[in-house]
């Protein structure tokens, strides 16, 4: 393995990690219903339009890695075969049928903390068959449980608040 898809460039790993801050803010701002009841009036109707931006941006970002991963079968012209071709439809797919589904809000922050699992467990699968640069699995190591655990998160509070 050569150096270069070792080593993490600087600017994907910081902008990865400026990406992670919505999720985590999101969750923090709930997180805060749960300890102060004054907090909960101020924060209710924030709640509801960040709930639904925070939304957008984990469908956005689904999106943003289904097309680094469509990028990477057109960059191979053809080496990969047609797994990746298929893999990132495959995303795009389950995607749009849960933008289809997102007003069930019991359950969409868990359904999309499996569906960002299972994305990462594909780029993990690609990866080990040198698709792309390691260093991008050693950062989607990084982030993936982050942005996981927040959605798990705010999936919790909004069951046991109803917000």
């Amino acid at each position: 393995m050569q150096e270069h898809q070792l080593s993490m460039p600087r600017v994907p790993l910081i902008l990865t990690l400026l990406g992670a801050t919505p999720f985590i803010i999101q969750f923090l701002l709930f997180a805060l219903q749960l300890t102060d009841a004054n907090f909960v009036l101020t924060l209710a109707k924030l709640n509801y339009y960040t709930m639904h931006a925070t939304l957008a941006y984990g469908f956005i970002l689904l999106i943003f890695i289904a097309g680094i991963d469509w990028g990477l079968a057109v960059q191979s012209r053809g080496t990969v075969g047609t797994g990746v071709y298929i893999w990132s439809v495959f995303i795009l797919l389950c995607i749009f049928a849960m933008m289809a589904f997102s007003f069930y809000y019991i359950y969409i922050f868990s359904i999309l903390a499996v569906l960002y699992g299972v994305v990462w467990f594909g780029d993990y699968v690609l990866c080990r068959k040198n698709y792309c640069p390691h260093w991008y699995l050693r950062l989607r190591n990084i982030i993936t449980p982050v942005v996981v655990v927040s959605l798990l998160g705010i999936q919790a509070v909004i069951y046991f608040v109803k917000v």
